[in-house]
């Protein structure tokens, strides 16, 4: 009781002139101000719309670039057929007339179109290449389809389909690249161009029940015309939508054009196709907007305005929440265009490419290209705004604080006095204050009192409150005035020490000389090659799973400070990027960069390393049968059966390398003889024979390849030359015998360098 009333008197004394009433009316008056300033300026004016707008000119701009960059594609280069329209016609006109071939017979199941067709394939090859797509065909027909159409009748016709899976790649010379869906067996064998399984003679039409609308649209389109011979070709070009042909998955386009003779005969059509899979790669939705959040639509408008037919969507955004709707509608909303079928609002934008002519016969067909964003992604930079504008709020009420400070400046040295007695006051010492008369002031130097007896409990605090986070850390702080330093409780949890070895478990404080004994133990853990900053230090600390731990120091003289962070997970992602870096993801071995680049530090070595050794440059062979026949999944397990193979019959220091493709690089070295290497090889060749994969049929795929090998340094010492003969060795195997193994031939290189100088000249 007696204590309760020292406290009331105290109380008492405590009198004087209430520093509120100074302070108060004049910090309440610049706050007051300054937030009227900034609500007038946010809702005095349109900066939000204006922003809002702008994003809206960017995405709608975005989306105008991409039509225009399509529109080209299709009108410029994937449709300029009429050239090729024009040779083919030309030679058709050619062979009626010197007998070669017949109109009568020209689009039945006989050879006698074969003719044609042969003279055409050139220029079909030549076609797909020129305008780079990912098909070319020519169907013959001088039937009306529309009449057998109705009584039912549907035939197979005559032709040529070609596929080139990769248009953008570099052609190859010999077609190897090419495919054919649909030709005569005679031309195929002729032509040396491979076929897969689904390769018919002839466009099979009896098996669909109907007649492509590739074929049919523009054949019926041109035939309706009093003078076909005099039409335009572009007025009667089609665009179809997505088709499949038959025993196909491949999805597909087509821009087709009728054949005509010159007394109007129309006698079939020639057409280039564009895959849906290529085709996206014409629409990168990441463009849009970041992180992909954005879609691109291809449709074709045909009824009703914004009611659009989908031909395909890239980007999941729109993607799923499509579903398998097959259509998409665009409405107004406001100035904006909107698709509100969905959960989410989405802004859509539908410009039109300009594929056909005023008045043509598929005029009413409207392409478009629509770019799909949600309402709150295309928005994200207006979000930004208001954040900001709500920074500028709280600037304003720093403000307001500050000038609050600078008024109160002049009429507080009472407070300016107990501040630099507070500063004087050692922690561990107990607090004594003067009384100022001033009422506020007094009670400020009670309550900082009172703080004081709290000031040992923060350091504690603090630290349960590091050890809740759900980051592993641990922190330190070194006194040198007072030659003490401060730990947190996870501090030794964290090093796998014994808490009690160093410091007080209850204080958690220990002298600087017991902290540098620690640190001088630490040291043995630490890994100087991780560390990125000077101030940094890493530990890799051994326990039943080692972690890693990064020590930072900010050293201010007096004190210094150090915080400890558990980075396993990153040390552990960084290690995995770099093993990315390096090895090839489909089979695990190194890839061409790094393979390079431990054999050019092992050359710099030089013989004292290599000794004998010898590089085994490898091309897989039938590779892309199994591509084209199995797909590319049997083709991967035919590339991984074969690096298994490599791996498990050679000694553990060979480099094993997967560059791309189905090519390998074997390097052995480090030997005294080329018996001990050959040994090896012809183990290696013998494990090959025995390796296969299993097709979809249950049948074995034996694994083929072709070899040549290089050899250090009796074929030469240069680096660049070793690789060199390597690869042409292997080639020298592929292009006769294949299927084998076969040392470089000095006498064959200078043979074909002198040959490729022959040439040159």
């Amino acid at each position: 009781m007696k204590c309760n009333l020292e406290k009331e008197k105290m109380v008492e004394k405590i009198k004087g002139v209430p520093i509120r009433q100074k302070l108060l009316i004049p910090m309440l008056f610049l706050v007051i101000i300054e937030n009227l300033l900034l609500v007038g300026a946010i809702f005095g004016s349109r900066l939000l719309s204006y922003v809002e707008n702008k994003e809206k000119a960017i995405f709608y701009e975005k989306v105008s670039n991409r039509k225009n960059y399509l529109e080209n594609e299709m009108l410029t280069r994937w449709s300029n057929v009429n050239s090729t329209v024009e040779e083919i016609n030309h030679t058709a006109q050619r062979l009626i007339d010197t007998n070669v071939i017949s109109l009568k017979t020209l689009d039945d199941s006989s050879e006698d179109c074969l003719p044609l067709l042969e003279k055409s394939s050139s220029k079909l090859i030549n076609l797909m290449r020129t305008n780079q797509v990912t098909g070319a065909f020519i169907v013959l027909n001088t039937d009306n389809l529309e009449t057998k159409k109705e009584k039912g009748v549907f035939e197979n016709k005559p032709g040529i389909y070609l596929r080139d899976f990769d248009p953008s790649s570099i052609p190859s010379q010999k077609n190897e690249d090419l495919l054919f869906k649909y030709a005569p067996k005679a031309l195929t064998q002729s032509m040396n161009i491979s076929h897969g399984k689904t390769w018919r003679p002839l466009f099979e039409f009896q098996k669909t029940g109907d007649y492509g609308a590739y074929l049919y649209e523009p054949f019926q389109a041109a035939l309706k015309e009093a003078n076909p011979e005099e039409i335009n070709l572009k007025d009667f070009g089609y665009w179809s939508m997505p088709y499949k042909l038959y025993d196909d998955s491949q999805k597909v386009i087509s821009y087709s054009v009728p054949l005509i003779l010159n007394d109007g005969t129309v006698y079939g059509v020639l057409g280039v196709e564009i895959s849906l899979d290529y085709l996206k790669k014409q629409l990168p939705n990441t463009e849009l907007i970041d992180n992909e959040q954005g879609s691109y639509l291809l449709g074709v408008e045909s009824g009703k305005a914004g009611d659009f037919q989908n031909i395909l969507i890239n980007g999941m955004i729109y993607s799923q929440a499509a579903g398998n709707q097959k259509t998409t509608q665009i409405v107004q909303n406001g100035e904006d265009y909107v698709i509100k079928n969905q959960d989410k609002i989405m802004y859509a934008d539908a410009e039109y490419i300009n594929l056909y002519g005023e008045n043509t016969e598929f005029t009413n067909q409207k392409w478009a290209v629509i770019g799909i964003v949600p309402k709150n992604k295309l928005l994200v930079f207006s979000g930004r705004i208001i954040n900001t504008l709500i920074g500028a709020v709280v600037i304003s009420l720093l403000i307001g604080i500050v000038g609050a400070v600078i008024i109160s400046s002049t009429i507080s040295k009472p407070v300016t006095r107990l501040i630099q007695h507070v500063k004087s006051i050692r922690l561990s010492e107990e607090m004594q204050f003067i009384q100022t008369g001033i009422e506020e002031v007094d009670h400020l130097s009670q309550s900082l009192k009172n703080l004081n007896e709290e000031v040992g409990d923060t350091a504690r605090r603090f630290s349960r409150i590091i050890n809740m986070a759900s980051i592993e850390l641990a922190g330190f702080e070194i006194n040198r005035k007072e030659g003490t330093v401060y730990f947190t409780g996870k501090f030794a949890e964290m090093f796998r020490l014994e808490k009690e070895s160093f410091y007080d478990s209850f204080s958690d404080i220990t002298s600087i000389e017991m902290f540098e004994m620690l640190m001088k133990k630490l040291k043995e853990y630490e890994v100087e090659e991780k560390a990125q900053k000077e101030n940094e230090v890493i530990y890799l600390i051994p326990d039943i799973k080692p972690h890693y731990l990064r020590l930072t120091l900010n050293d201010t003289g007096d004190y210094c400070s150090g915080l400890v962070e558990n980075i396993t997970d990153v040390v552990i992602e960084k290690e995995q990027i770099e093993y990315e870096r390096d090895h090839d993801l489909l089979t695990g071995l190194l890839n061409r960069r790094a393979f390079h680049r431990i054999l050019k530090e092992l050359f710099l070595q030089g013989e004292a390393t290599l000794k004998i050794a010898a590089l085994v440059m490898i091309d897989l062979d039938g590779l892309k049968y199994v591509n084209d026949t199995y797909g590319h999944t049997y083709g991967d397990q035919y590339i991984k059966s074969a690096a298994e193979v490599f791996v498990e019959s050679v000694p553990e220091n060979t480099l094993i390398s997967r560059p791309g493709g189905d090519e390998f690089y074997i390097l052995f070295y480090g030997y005294s003889s080329r018996s001990e290497i050959q040994r090896y090889l012809d183990q290696l060749e013998k494990d090959i024979r025995n390796q296969s994969i299993l097709l979809p049929n249950g049948d074995p795929f034996m694994l083929h390849l072709s070899a040549g090998v290089a050899w250090y340094p009796d074929d030469t010492t240069d680096r660049k030359k070793f690789t060199q003969y390597a690869d042409f060795a292997m080639y020298q195997i592929k292009r006769t015998v294949k299927d084998q193994f076969g040392d470089f031939d000095k006498e064959a290189y200078r043979t074909s360098q002198k040959q490729y100088n022959k040439e040159k000249d």
